[in-house]
């Protein structure tokens, strides 16, 4: 008989587990368990008879007691498990989980691969089992160079609790100490989150009662101080929550059960619109990075509900604490502008007093040193052929839109004659093509064939205006990667004849009329030389033609940078450059050195990172990207390899981050001796939070950019130089008129957004009616589906219910597999015409079905005919239904329906 196959320990221990299986199975007794396993502070004696509560008890002590545990190695972590359950007299439960789970597989520890591994190859969704001895505390463990002075201890606190403070840490808790509304504004490295937990200690010591919310907007930074919280507050209870945790659902709502939340604040924005949560049940609001409450941005979502709080006695409003490097200046050109934008900073907080080090300044600028700049504008290669071949395909793709379109359609043909045709690497370019692609799809003039042609011209222009960036950033290598996952993207090889638009015939037999005799290749056009090897030939009354198209000028333009990147010749002196300035300071710093180099785009940093690990001297360093999704679904890093790269810049497995802004605010990363700034500029918050990244004793800072980001670089400076000088007089200026400054403009904001938002209710109640919409397919206009087939299911998602839909389009494996309000999305629904993006494959139990993408098709009202194209579902004038038990039934066997698409 075949012996039964066990489950991996790790099974144990996951989210299914702990918040459904194994309370199911526990049930009564779990409080002496609780103790046992060594949790502190837990009383259920008042839900002793309500099985409910019980049981949302036994989730919260089993996830705090596996997050306490999470270093341990599975096999230690189980066996004190199964040792308190048989304690407590639940041997059968014991018994049974010993059949089931596999007890005896070895421990597994993290690897560490070669330094000149590609690390796109880690597969982050391996689930990987720690060791304490292999990974360490990130805490316990941190050993930084001795060269850096930003904290002044790792210990933790004393047998009492306390924990000390430098004099200037002293000076900028004041006003938090006393409870009052304070914004903390110090330099990166300065231990601003060490002060904000002095007074969150201070709060909870003389309050009992108290609850605190600790915010902080990226999952990395939110693990981090999740970490330092719990170090320095031992004898409370702190919990964690993010989109991430599943858990959320279920312990969110019953907050009063901890001492410390640590949040991002989307994820109390849910709780809050939904009515479950109040901010009253806060007695402190903690923001890191508080400079993101401006606007439409997260921290102020939260705050407009806290500017709803009565501001009467019987409610108190909770005490806020804002900690940033730098407040911004938004878009103000003169001091007086920059002293309004941090004044309505304050008021959105309801922030009276700024604390900055001003008496103990000396002190201040000793732990926290100023780092030396320099600064080299980027060079221009003096023959770049590659730049050359593909500003030629964008110029013949140009040329087909200026042919084929003019007089067709006054928007578009408005557009065509503003096209930045000589600036196709600046800002300017990307926002027509933004706009050319926003109006295709609307024209009402275009016929349905001709506006799907020139979607696929204008997604062609896009590859090629990205490869020209990379083209001035990276190696020719990575140009042709580029417009290799471009293809994949965009199914240039694969769309079939719907994506192969023709841009021009010419007869075989014919000398081409762009080919001026001219033995230099050079001086053809991209295309001129396809007729030798295209294979696309027509009959055509009795007379072969040849069909250049798209993807034949694609073929031609890879093949032709092939040869190209053969010839060293041709390579980016910049990304050269770059290399040296790496080595040159390893040299002059010392080969312990830490360095990171800031980038703007993705794949920019996976590129830059290889290089160096294969060109340079010194440098062995990982890539660090944003976890979250772009638009296209790709191009991110997991939250689990954010953490491990961290880690292994932290053990010195490492010695450099290539890294977006991800890494510019707040992250716990050893001082670094250099910051390259390598073609990046932002704003002047940019500017000083990657400053603040090399803060080792004699740091320095490198901006290396092309001509005008070294001029936004310069303004950027003089932004900085105006909110310096603003901050004096704000601070200069007696508390009592800030203060009433501050009510008067916080009363303005408040009554402008109730505004705001009553004139939005009204919007909806007027718009949302009842009625029927088609959607058609953005690229071929082909019908997907009708309003009828839709239904919404938990306000944000919209399922296709209706059968038609699935023998439209194919579905292909994901990547990446995640989960989100119960369901899990496996795969990519496409369409089967021209292969666009339709929207996610998801399943649920057993069932598999749709969730549209509503940006990627044209919305008609079929009352009106009104078209509506790349807006949110929130534009779309007419109700959705609700999704039912019975809709559900209707999702049987659809996945039978669907075509597979083979994986890219």
């Amino acid at each position: 008989m075949a012996t039964a196959v066990k489950k991996p320990l790790a099974e144990l221990f996951s989210d299914l587990s702990l918040i459904t299986d194994l309370p199911s199975r526990i049930g009564i007794g779990w409080d002496s368990l609780l103790i046992r396993l060594g949790l502190k502070g837990v009383n259920i004696e008042h839900i002793e008879h309500d099985h409910r509560l019980l049981k949302d008890k036994i989730k919260n002590g089993l996830v705090r007691w596996n997050r306490e545990k999470i270093h341990t190695p599975d096999s230690k972590r189980a066996a004190a498990f199964l040792e308190a359950l048989r304690a407590q007299g639940m041997v059968s439960l014991a018994e049974e989980l010993e059949d089931e789970y596999n007890f005896d597989e070895p421990e597994l520890v993290e690897s560490t691969p070669d330094d000149t591994e590609d690390s796109r190859d880690t597969s982050a969704d391996i689930s990987i089992v720690y060791t304490r001895e292999a990974s360490g505390d990130i805490m316990n463990s941190l050993d930084r160079p001795k060269n850096d002075r930003s904290d002044q201890t790792e210990n933790g606190p004393d047998i009492n609790g306390d924990f000390p403070l430098r004099d200037y840490q002293m000076e900028i808790a004041q006003d938090g100490l006393k409870g009052e509304n304070s914004i903390i504004w110090a330099g990166t490295g300065s231990g601003k989150t060490r002060v904000a937990v002095h007074i969150m200690k201070k709060h909870l010591d003389t309050n009992p009662t108290g609850r605190i919310a600790f915010f902080n907007t990226t999952l990395t930074l939110l693990d981090q101080q999740y970490e330092v919280i719990r170090k320095f507050l031992p004898k409370y209870e702190i919990m964690k929550f993010s989109g991430a945790d599943r858990i959320s659902d279920t312990l969110l709502p019953n907050t009063q059960h901890f001492h410390v939340c640590v949040l991002t604040p989307m994820t109390l924005e849910k709780y809050l619109a939904e009515g479950t949560v109040s901010l009253d049940l806060f007695s402190m609001l903690v923001f890191d990075e508080c400079h993101h409450t401006r606007k439409n941005e997260p921290y102020n979502q939260i705050m407009k509900y806290y500017r709803k709080l009565p501001q009467d006695s019987a409610v108190k409003r909770p005490q806020i604490l804002g900690l940033t490097a730098s407040v911004g200046t938004e878009r103000a050109c003169n001091v007086d502008g920059a002293e309004k934008s941090i004044l309505d900073l304050m008021a959105r907080m309801n922030v009276h007093k700024i604390a900055t080090p001003r008496i103990n300044r000396e002190e201040y600028t000793q732990f926290v040193p100023e780092p030396k700049k320099h600064s080299e504008v980027m060079k221009d290669r003096t023959t770049d052929p590659m730049r050359d071949t593909i500003e030629g395909a964008m110029d013949r793709l140009e040329t087909w839109l200026q042919d084929k379109l003019l007089d067709l359609d006054k928007n578009v043909h408005k557009l065509l004659g503003e096209i930045p045709d000589k600036m196709r690497m600046e800002q300017q370019y990307q926002s027509w093509l933004s706009r050319l692609m926003g109006a295709l799809p609307r024209s009402e003039e275009l016929t349905p064939e001709i506006k799907h042609q020139a979607i696929v011209i204008a997604e062609h222009l896009t590859m090629y205006q990205t490869a020209l960036s990379v083209n001035h950033t990276l190696c020719m290598k990575d140009v042709l990667e580029h417009l290799y996952h471009s293809s994949l993207k965009y199914n240039i090889l694969e769309g079939g004849k719907k994506n192969a638009v023709v841009i021009s015939n010419s007869s075989r037999n014919n000398t081409d009329e762009d080919n001026t005799g001219s033995d230099n290749t050079d001086e053809k056009k991209p295309g001129d030389d396809i007729i030798e090897n295209d294979n696309t030939v027509v009959e055509e009354s009795g007379n072969n033609k040849t069909e250049h198209t798209v993807v034949s000028l694609y073929k031609y333009v890879t093949k032709r940078l092939e040869i190209l990147s053969m010839n060293d010749e041709y390579e980016n002196p910049n990304i050269v450059r770059l290399q040296e300035m790496v080595d040159k300071n390893f040299e002059e710093k010392g080969k312990d050195s830490t360095f990171i180099v800031f980038v703007e785009q993705r794949e920019s940093a996976v590129a830059v990172s290889k290089y160096l690990r294969e060109k340079s001297s010194f440098a062995k360093c990982c890539f660090l990207i944003s976890a979250q999704s772009t638009a296209d679904g790709d191009g991110k890093q997991s939250q689990a390899e954010h953490n491990r790269v961290v880690q292994k810049l932290l053990s010195k497995q490492i010695n450099g981050l290539v890294a977006t802004q991800v890494a510019e605010e707040g992250l716990d990363i050893p001082a670094c001796n250099f910051v390259i700034r390598y073609n990046k500029s932002s704003n002047e918050i940019s500017t000083i939070q990657a400053a603040g990244r090399s803060r080792a004793m004699d740091g320095t800072v490198i901006d290396f950019a092309n001509e005008r980001k070294h001029r936004q670089e310069q303004e950027n400076v003089m932004k900085l130089t105006l909110m310096n000088q603003a901050l004096e007089m704000v601070l200069g200026r007696p508390v009592d008129d800030i203060r009433l400054e501050v009510i008067k403009r916080m009363d303005s904001i408040t009554k402008t957004e109730a505004e705001e938002e009553e004139r939005s209710r009204e919007a909806g109640r007027k718009n949302k009616t009842q009625g029927n919409f088609t959607l058609r397919c953005l690229r071929c206009q082909e019908v997907a589906v009708s309003s009828s087939d839709i239904r919404r299911y938990k306000e944000t998602n919209y399922i296709v219910v209706g059968r038609d839909f699935y023998k439209k389009a194919k579905r292909r494996l994901n990547k990446k597999v995640r989960c989100y309000e119960n369901m899990t999305t496996k795969y990519k629904v496409i369409c089967k015409n021209c292969c666009c993006e339709w929207g996610e494959g998801n399943c649920m139990q057993t069932c598999f079905f749709a969730v549209l993408k509503i940006r990627q098709f044209i919305v008609t009202d079929d009352d009106t005919g009104k078209k509506y194209c790349r807006v949110p579902w929130s534009a779309i004038p007419h109700t959705v239904q609700t999704m039912t038990d019975e809709d559900f039934s209707s999702l049987a066997a659809l996945d039978k329906l669907i075509e597979d698409a083979p994986d890219n």
